[in-house]
């Protein structure tokens, strides 16, 4: 069985690339990645603001921090 998941260089290039504004596609099958809120517990101070990136092309995804400012 093969694990679903990225590499830890294609994880790093798409964290980065998402943080740079740039809308990111799956290295893997070349689909869009589709990003969702991951979502702040409301007892906690500071969370960075985070989206979960998830590929409906293969069911591979990620958490990666956002650009400054909400999306």
């Amino acid at each position: 069985m093969t694990a679903r998941t990225y590499t830890a260089e294609e994880r790093l290039r798409l964290a980065e690339a998402w943080r740079g504004g740039a809308a990111v596609s799956c290295p893997r099958c070349g689909t869009g990645l589709q990003p969702r809120p991951v979502p702040r517990p409301e007892t906690v101070s500071y969370v960075r603001t985070r989206s979960w990136l998830t590929c409906p092309g293969c069911g591979r995804g990620l958490v990666a921090d956002d650009p400054k400012g909400d999306r």
